[in-house]
């Protein structure tokens, strides 16, 4: 009789295990496309259409956002900037920094020479490659026999989308581990965590050649993101007479002191400080990416309780 019960409760655990395989993960794969599309399409944004290698518009067209930057309480940097898909296309900065020009200076980011924010870039890139995968599973898998289940584990979707550590119930999900490339995960992380530039790599980048007319020679600027905000990193520096007997350890969160040799000078960070402002559409992206991530752990635990079943 414990057989017959058991024999039962396998034949509709095999049941609901092919209805989640013809039903429930094309809809979940549809929806995750769908969120992807949007995120990426958010990312993009830009107010001047760019074109594609085929002429065909790239981004969605919308009238351009400006944003604010500025020292609190201070007259040090006021300004404002333009981000539009990857770019810082315009900006227009006031800098009045006593150790390095007392009467101030005025800088300007044009269309023709923008600043390329890798991190954005990177992001689109590690999406598109998740909304790839997504397609070619759906056009390829009719999710509707243990044959094709077999067949799709050896894809890479879930390699995109999935963290999984769990090797049992990786081998029973439909969605399967394959090279284990996290393209989600890779996308959010270059959104949320700011570059760790040296002041020697921001020189030596060219990023500093975008500046209309060009910064004072002691002083260095430089734009990352961190989750949803722009931040604006400004470095002044002195040019010493002699080499420095002994250079101070790189500090992650105090590069005051540190010495470096650029154009066989030997250079000392004087000043640091850092402005922000948030970018809606970082937000947006962010939460989007959240969204897509939960969605793919969900599918994923649904299919662990299939574990059981031989050959699944």
């Amino acid at each position: 009789m414990a057989e017959f019960v058991e024999d039962e409760d396998m034949k509709v655990l095999k049941l609901e295990f092919e209805w989640l395989l013809r039903e429930h993960v094309p809809k979940v794969l549809t929806q995750l496309g769908t969120i992807l599309q949007e995120c990426s399409k958010c990312l993009r944004l830009t107010s001047m259409p760019s074109k594609g290698a085929t002429g065909e518009i790239q981004g969605e067209v919308r009238p351009q956002d400006y944003f604010m930057l500025s020292t609190p309480n201070s007259d040090t940097l006021k300004g404002y900037v333009a981000v539009e898909g990857e770019n810082i296309s315009k900006a227009d900065l006031k800098f009045k920094l006593p150790k390095a020009s007392s009467s101030g200076f005025r800088v300007f980011i044009r269309e023709r020479l923008p600043w390329k924010l890798k991190q954005i870039q990177d992001a689109i890139n590690y999406l598109q490659l998740a909304i790839e995968k997504v397609e070619e599973t759906k056009a390829n898998c009719n999710f509707s026999s243990g044959q094709e289940v077999s067949k799709l584990l050896k894809t890479e979707i879930a390699s995109g989308l999935l963290t999984i550590n769990n090797k049992k119930s990786c081998s029973n999900s439909p969605t399967g581990c394959g090279r284990n490339n996290k393209f989600l995960a890779k996308g959010k992380t270059r959104l949320s965590l700011p570059d760790k530039t040296p002041v020697l790599d921001m020189l030596m980048s060219g990023n500093q050649k975008v500046f209309k007319p060009g910064l004072p020679d002691d002083v260095v600027a430089y734009f990352c993101l961190n989750s949803d905000r722009l931040v604006l990193s400004i470095y002044t520096l002195t040019t010493l007479p002699v080499p420095p007997q002994s250079s101070k350890q790189p500090q992650e969160n105090d590069p005051v002191g540190q010495t470096f040799e650029y154009n066989s000078k030997w250079m000392e960070i004087t000043s640091h400080f850092e402005v922000d402002c948030s970018i809606p559409r970082l937000s947006d992206s962010m939460l989007l990416i959240g969204a897509a991530l939960r969605l793919c752990q969900q599918l994923k635990d649904k299919f662990a309780v299939f574990s059981v079943l031989p050959s699944r």
